[in-house]
């Protein structure tokens, strides 16, 4: 038997579940992990495109591991959203941020290369004008309804 559709009414308060065994969160957009790649797409002059293309270069592989690995390591992303943002699968860039780890611990160069990044990156994060994903304001849910602070005089 199928489920009734859901009627969904405009101002009504609704319980949002969370898949937190799938590590899935409440709201799950994308903006951060866009920001994260649009910042280092700046910093190391790459276009996304080049990161999501199918290309199997040594050079788009070093760069693809060095997304992966300073993003969810350093700036806390989450390998499923960076894969969507990439086009790929999840278990591809947690493979790089594994195959990063190695390089990391084995090639000197590699290891100086994401400090480097690194510390562009903090550098370009605290330039940028800072917005916040929950704001403080005093607004309410709906236009209509004013709080006791907000009425006019």
């Amino acid at each position: 038997m199928a489920r009734r559709p859901l009627v969904f009414v405009e101002g009504a308060l609704y319980r949002v579940y969370n898949r937190s065994a799938r590590g899935e969160g409440a709201l799950d957009d994308l903006e951060e992990a866009i920001g994260f790649v649009e910042q280092f797409r700046e910093v190391k002059e790459c276009e996304v495109s080049r990161l999501a293309s199918k290309r199997q270069d040594s050079s788009t592989g070093r760069l693809r591991r060095m997304v992966a690995s300073c993003g969810i390591e350093r700036w806390g992303q989450r390998a499923g959203r960076l894969a969507r943002v990439l086009c790929k699968h999840p278990v591809v860039v947690s493979r790089w941020v594994s195959e990063g780890n190695r390089l990391r611990e084995d090639d000197q160069e590699f290891s100086a290369e994401l400090e480097a990044l690194d510390r562009a990156l903090s550098v370009k994060a605290l330039a940028r004008p800072r917005t916040h994903r929950r704001s403080t304001t005093n607004r309410s849910v709906n236009p209509r309804i004013q709080r006791a602070g907000d009425q006019e005089s």
